[in-house]
């Protein structure tokens, strides 16, 4: 799924298998390439919604336990 837009060359791709994120790309990202990476290291579930809201920092989702 895509977070952000790809016409801004500034984007992710958040990759999920049975709901679950397992992979992260990022595109002039970084922020939400480190999240991803902290959310998978600790065992974290963010929902594919929560994935796709750009309004929604992921490093909150490591912080909240989302």
């Amino acid at each position: 799924m895509f977070r952000g837009d790809p016409d801004s060359e500034q984007f992710s791709l958040l990759y999920y298998r049975s709901g679950r994120l397992i992979k992260v790309d990022a595109v002039n990202a970084p922020r939400d390439y480190m999240a991803v990476r902290k959310i998978l290291e600790v065992g974290r579930i963010i929902a594919p919604r929560i994935g796709a809201d750009t309004d929604v920092a992921l490093k909150e989702s490591v912080r909240a336990g989302a």
